[in-house]
């Protein structure tokens, strides 16, 4: 693999889902509020008050602010620095060089993370202790960013088997299921 910075966003699965959560909310509403029209029902007022404001308004913003805040929204990227991590590519910024880095630690949850830090490892850490502390960045495991991370360091990941990140890693096809 050539030296060329990785960038990721730190699980996808939950950005994406985010914001499809946030464009349904939006659906709702409108359908909520066309539905009634076109049939001729009457809408009732506790609709025309809190519609819009949990589904076009304040429950997006808050949720897309506590993901953003939590880091969900935020590039990481990998190269022969170090990684990063930025809000939008631009705020909140997290820098680890690879000399800093004290461990890498596997956790799952819903989605499969790694944790880097600068900070000793805490064996008894939970997912939920760990997206909390700010010298920690949270990253979804993939191919992409373990050849990345083993490219730069050796240290070992906690939680997760040498054999196996050699077996993510590797370039082997998948057998075929046709017999």
């Amino acid at each position: 693999m050539k030296n060329k910075a990785v960038k990721v966003l730190p699980s996808p699965f939950i950005a994406i889902g985010c914001i499809a959560m946030v464009l349904m909310d939006c659906v709702v509403l409108i359908v909520s509020f066309v539905v009634p029209a076109k049939t001729g029902e009457v809408i009732h007022p506790i609709l025309y008050i809190f519609g819009p404001i949990f589904c076009a308004g304040v429950l997006p913003i808050i949720t897309v602010i506590g993901l953003s805040y939590r880091g969900y929204y935020s590039v990481i990227t990998i190269d022969e620095k170090g990684i990063r991590r930025a809000l939008f590519g631009a705020f909140m910024k997290v820098e680890m060089t690879w000399e800093e880095i004290k461990y890498i630690k596997r956790i799952w949850r819903v989605v499969d993370n790694i944790f880097v830090s600068t900070k000793e490892e805490n064996k008894a850490m939970t997912f939920e202790q760990a997206i909390k502390r700010r010298d920690i960045i949270q990253i979804a495991i993939s191919k992409k960013v373990l050849k990345a991370i083993r490219q730069y360091i050796d240290l070992p990941i906690i939680g997760l088997p040498e054999e196996q990140v050699q077996s993510i890693i590797s370039d082997k096809p998948k057998k075929d299921k046709k017999a």
